[in-house]
């Protein structure tokens, strides 16, 4: 049974290191980002079956919401549809399948929906699929009307300090933070990062340096460049003043899904996981240098082709 919570109706820091050498600091452990995080998001991160393995969300050319298990060297099993849902159709769903809403023993799956403007959470269970008989209606910031009109959702875990999960929202041509302040309630959100975001896309927020605070990892959509924002204390990042070059070769052109949560292949190194135009899913092996190795093709399966969100 769905549960309504509230009213449903309707920088400034630079770099200790830079360049290549910053993202050899990455990898799955660190993602989870110290005591304060690992509380919201259990190790490792994204992993959907409590198997110790990354996995990840899609939503098919069909509009069906499908579970991709990781089998911990960088590849990916069959799709799994997910069962029982109320609204099957997950076309106008923005989705990013990691986050502990409820401080539980699993990762659940937030999702936006476009049509109506709202943002749900559909509880985990720890077996990787997901219902809609355990989702939650999650009220607006601050009792707001709606939610914004998000174009790319990304759940990061705790990056605020109320060791909560916290959103992370592409609104027009501003990055937003939405704090969770209590179980499954945001205050208003606050623009990061500078602007021009509606020609980027978040690839993940990781703690690249170290640190404890959580850094900003985004590709510039036409040129395919990938940059990192410095993450600041408090749930912000560096602008463009601050952001280091540490990628390229990734357009939205050829691959317009990108996503990492954090080392998939076991080697220690943050991985990237894209999704090719015509469809396949490819894998960006982070290296010891701090860069990626060259796409490699890891899942031919044609239920890639036409997808509509990434998780």
């Amino acid at each position: 049974m769905r549960t309504h919570n509230g009213n449903h109706g309707g920088h400034a820091r630079r770099l200790a290191m830079a360049g290549a050498a910053a993202l050899a600091a990455l990898s799955c452990a660190v993602l989870s980002g110290g005591a304060a995080a690992a509380s919201v998001l259990p190790a490792p991160y994204g992993d959907l079956n409590a198997d110790g393995n990354i996995d990840l969300m899609s939503v098919s050319s069909t509009g069906t919401l499908q579970t991709w298990e990781g089998n911990g060297t960088g590849g990916v099993g069959a799709p799994i549809d997910n069962p029982n849902q109320a609204q099957p159709d997950f076309s106008d769903a923005l989705i990013d399948g990691a986050g502990n809403f409820n401080r539980g023993a699993y990762q659940s799956l937030p999702i936006y929906r476009s049509t109506n403007s709202w943002v749900y959470v559909e509880v985990g269970d720890g077996t990787g699929t997901f219902s809609s008989g355990h989702e939650v209606s999650v009220e607006p910031p601050n009792l707001a009307t709606s939610w914004p009109a998000i174009t790319q959702l990304v759940s990061p875990g705790d990056i605020t300090g109320h060791n909560r999960a916290d959103l992370v929202g592409r609104v027009g041509d501003q990055l937003e933070v939405f704090a969770n302040t209590a179980l499954y309630h945001y205050n208003t959100p606050v623009a990061v990062a500078g602007s021009g975001w509606s020609g980027r896309t978040v690839i993940g927020v990781i703690d690249v340096t170290g640190d404890g605070v959580k850094d900003l990892i985004a590709r510039d959509d036409a040129t395919g460049v990938i940059w990192l924002y410095p993450g600041v204390a408090g749930g912000t990042f560096g602008d463009e003043s601050t952001r280091v070059q540490i990628g390229s070769g990734l357009d939205a052109a050829d691959y317009p899904f990108v996503i990492t949560k954090g080392d998939v292949t076991g080697d220690g190194h943050a991985d990237i996981y894209a999704v090719g135009a015509s469809g396949g899913l490819y894998l960006l092996s982070g290296n010891a240098s701090g860069g990626f190795g060259a796409p490699a093709l890891v899942s031919s399966d044609p239920a890639w082709t036409g997808i509509k969100a990434l998780g």
